[in-house]
């Protein structure tokens, strides 16, 4: 905005004053209030995006782990989902070796934002071969994550014969 010369018209002719008027001072500051409110909304679409991508990747990276551990230590590993129930307040992945009819915790439970669930139809588990495969199915297992309260998802799909994951965007 540019500076506005007024004259004074009453007590001193002639003396000029420099500032802004009160209505422009007023329109700077509903123009900055838009611009602020049109931010802070596009601002809360990008967090919701964002954390359903988070989950998403946090999931593939666990499937990708029990893969490798699988290849590594040349045993079957499976990938537990565990889904919001009435005895687990999150959702959360678990991953276990399987040998011999047992089965030990190999890495920590990996939680996901509670803002973020498992949607049906939910795999009870998935299991990586030595040879880095997904057992037990021949056609692709795919994992839905979305929001509780809300239309935004995302999924991944596990390949059976090689184990590779992809992302569905």
């Amino acid at each position: 905005m540019s500076r506005m010369v007024s004259k004074s018209w009453h007590g001193n002719q002639g003396v000029s004053r420099r500032g802004f008027t009160l209505i422009e001072l007023l329109a700077v500051m509903g123009i900055m209030i838009l611009l602020m409110t049109i931010s802070v909304t596009g601002m809360r679409g990008m967090r919701r995006g964002s954390e359903i991508r988070g989950a998403v990747n946090s999931v593939r990276s666990t499937l990708m782990l029990a893969r490798q551990q699988a290849v590594t230590k040349r045993c079957k590993v499976m990938v537990c989902f565990v889904k919001l129930g009435s005895t687990v307040t999150t959702n959360q992945l678990e991953i276990y070796s399987v040998s011999g009819g047992t089965s030990n915790l190999i890495h920590g439970v990996v939680v996901l934002s509670p803002a973020i669930e498992f949607k049906a139809p939910v795999p009870a588990n998935i299991i990586f071969t030595p040879s880095g495969a997904a057992a037990g199915s021949l056609s692709p297992v795919t994992v839905y994550l979305g929001e509780k309260s809300g239309s935004l998802s995302n999924s991944l799909t596990v390949w059976p014969l090689t184990g590779v994951t992809r992302t569905m965007d």
